[in-house]
């Protein structure tokens, strides 16, 4: 009896303790269990897609788009099927990723090879970029404009190429060229000389009426016989790499203005800026260069 009297007293003891920790816990759980619920709501609503153990997110994929052309990141984001084949591919690159570290391809040498010659490029380039898209005063490049303006002229010519080819030996092309400016100058029109370049089926040749070519032009030695002639004077025969070419002055070279020269003027700046930066590195770092091993590796190749 006295036995049966303490297993009730346990039992009520039980029951009253439930009793006071539900009045004052369920609350707090019931609330705990609506801020979990309303969080796995907020994450999930930015949760896309999971590969294995990592959620793929709508950040994630933001930045994925931002690494695409323009015009093939509006396709993506205002067709619902492109934008499931573009998401389809990004799960795809992280299941094959997720595979590669799996099969411990990371730890390759030649894959750490190729990974460091990676971010290698990526860090001069970075450096690179951002050192040349550094903002150019307008007056320092109005100041050059001033200072260079002979350099910043253009001439208006025609000029007739004759095309090195196996056909015709190299003395025999000088030769007709030549006489091709002998016709020119004793009167002969574009058209008949055109006419007579065509009698030749083994000639290739080229007539470019028109033409602008500024006095910074990449070959100096065309830009230096063209500012040399006067209008309508006649080149002599110029031979470069692939041609013979000759030049007819059609009129006195005259200044780019500035509107047209303050993108090539910020060109040479940042060129400019860019060796004087380069040379200060050479200057504080030091190199050498051992000529000997150099012409002993050219040598090998």
């Amino acid at each position: 009896m006295l036995i049966q009297e303490l297993v009730n007293m346990k039992i009520t003891a039980i029951i009253m303790l439930f009793m006071l920790f539900s009045q004052t816990g369920c609350k707090d759980f019931k609330n705990f269990y609506d801020q979990k619920k309303a969080t796995d709501k907020l994450v999930s609503m930015h949760h896309v897609a999971r590969v294995g153990n990592r959620y793929i997110t709508s950040v994630d994929l933001k930045h994925a788009l931002n690494e695409i052309p323009f015009k093939q990141r509006i396709l993506v984001e205002s067709s619902e099927s492109v934008f499931n084949n573009f998401l389809q591919a990004y799960i795809n690159k992280e299941l094959l990723y997720n595979e590669a570290l799996e099969l411990g391809l990371d730890k390759r040498t030649d894959v750490r090879m190729k990974s460091d010659a990676y971010l290698k490029r990526l860090l001069i380039n970075t450096l690179t970029e951002e050192l040349l898209n550094n903002k150019i005063n307008e007056d320092e490049v109005m100041n050059y404009y001033r200072s260079n303006r002979d350099k910043f002229m253009i001439a208006k010519v025609t000029v007739i190429s004759l095309y090195k080819n196996d056909r015709i030996r190299d003395e025999e092309l000088q030769v007709m060229a030549n006489k091709l400016r002998m016709n020119l100058i004793n009167g002969s029109s574009f058209n008949s000389i055109k006419k007579s370049l065509d009698k030749n089926s083994a000639l290739k040749y080229k007539i470019k009426e028109h033409i602008n070519i500024p006095k910074n032009y990449y070959d100096n030695a065309v830009t230096e016989v063209i500012y040399s002639l006067r209008p309508n004077e006649i080149s002599f025969p110029i031979n470069l790499k692939n041609s013979y070419n000759i030049y007819k002055l059609e009129d006195k070279p005259a200044p780019i203005s500035y509107a047209n020269a303050k993108n090539q003027i910020k060109y040479e700046m940042r060129n400019t800026i860019y060796g004087n930066y380069l040379n200060s590195l050479k200057k504080n770092q030091g190199f050498e260069i051992y000529i000997s091993s150099y012409k002993e590796i050219s040598k090998n190749d």
